[in-house]
């Protein structure tokens, strides 16, 4: 009798559970901004309210986004969100299985690593005035590409001022990429860790070059460093151990700590008295001398006459042109002054190596 008791008390506990288990999943809320809520029920997951999201910057306990344990598989931002904050739905614990986002007409800003780099499930409301699906690209005020994927297309036709924050990073179908005419700027790890990346084609009037831009690119073995670029932030191509050889323009005048990574397999072509030069030689990277800066006649080194060239534009007497201001500015202000003269003449009479 007691025998029978015990099986109907474990049979009655296994309906129990079984009932407990086949239940729908009980909704969850909360706040995620000043006056914005979020709720959670059957896997979609909905943000709404009126305002800005709070900014979730790392994943340690307290600063987390509240529905990172749930299984979302939809996410919709409701009007009235103006901003979604700094990784909001990076990622999930429970894996990726996120099949759409939607972004309101309201939507004008969106956090870094928001959007995790789910480009093919998201959609934008008609009305948006700031963000845009071009080509495969999130564009924002037409001009940044806030997120790119495999198969994107930039716009050709000089709209595209910049490359955004993280927004083609471990794209792993990117095996070239031919940036257009227009950009300006390559933000922090635009292109990071594009695993099978092999050829970056640069345009003329790019000017900086973002913090581990293309870092983890580990296949890269061409890349043009187009004449005109001033700035190369640190780690910009760390871990790009196929990349043998780049070209770094006399226009560089400002790179930070180890812009090749710690250990470069990568050899520097610079010119001789140039900031690449300087930085190349600071950070003890193989480096080959490809021609000297202040060499204003060509003719391989620099001499008085050099000297006197640049004390003529620093005078106004002769107006330089573009190459002219890159081969003189040799403290990289911006001008040819009579400083840069005096530099070129001690370098020329032997005074300064």
């Amino acid at each position: 009798m007691k025998k029978f008791a015990g099986m109907l008390s474990l049979l009655t506990a296994a309906v129990m559970l079984l009932g407990i288990a086949a239940m729908p999943a009980a909704a969850e809320s909360g706040s995620c901004g000043e006056n914005l809520i979020w709720s959670f029920e059957n896997g979609v997951l909905t943000v709404s309210g009126e305002g800005g999201m709070t900014d979730y910057y790392s994943t340690s306990p307290g600063n987390m986004p509240p529905w990172i344990e749930l299984p979302v598989t939809s996410i919709i931002v409701e009007e009235g969100v103006t901003s979604l904050g700094v990784n909001a739905f990076a990622y999930f614990k429970e894996g990726d299985s996120v099949v759409s986002i939607s972004l309101p007409a309201s939507l004008t800003e969106i956090g870094r690593g928001a959007l995790g780099g789910r480009l093919g499930v998201i959609s934008v409301d008609e009305g948006n005035e700031v963000f845009k699906i071009v080509g495969d690209c999130l564009i924002k005020n037409g001009s940044q590409i806030v997120l790119g994927c495999d198969t994107s297309v930039i716009p050709t036709d000089g709209s595209i001022l910049s490359i955004g924050y993280d927004a083609f990073s471990n794209c792993g179908g990117l095996t070239e990429i031919v940036l257009p005419d227009g950009i300006v700027t390559i933000a922090d790890r635009a292109f990071a860790d594009c695993k099978n990346l092999v050829s970056v084609t640069l345009p003329e009037g790019l000017k900086c070059i973002g913090q581990e831009a293309f870092a983890g690119c580990y296949n890269l073995n061409s890349i043009n460093l187009p004449d005109g670029l001033e700035t190369i932030m640190y780690y910009a191509f760390s871990g790009c151990d196929s990349l043998e050889s780049v070209t770094v323009p006399a226009s560089v005048k400002a790179d930070s700590a180890y812009p090749f990574g710690y250990s470069a397999r990568t050899t520097l072509k610079v010119y001789a008295f140039s900031f690449a030069h300087r930085s190349a030689e600071y950070f003890n990277y193989s480096f080959e001398i490809i021609g000297t800066i202040g060499d204003f006649d060509d003719d391989g080194e620099i001499t008085v006459s050099d000297a006197l060239t640049a004390l003529r534009i620093a005078a106004k007497l002769v107006e330089p042109d573009e190459d002219a201001l890159v081969t003189g500015d040799l403290d990289f202000d911006g001008r040819i002054t009579v400083d840069d003269a005096l530099t070129l003449l001690r370098i020329a009479v032997g005074l300064v190596r």
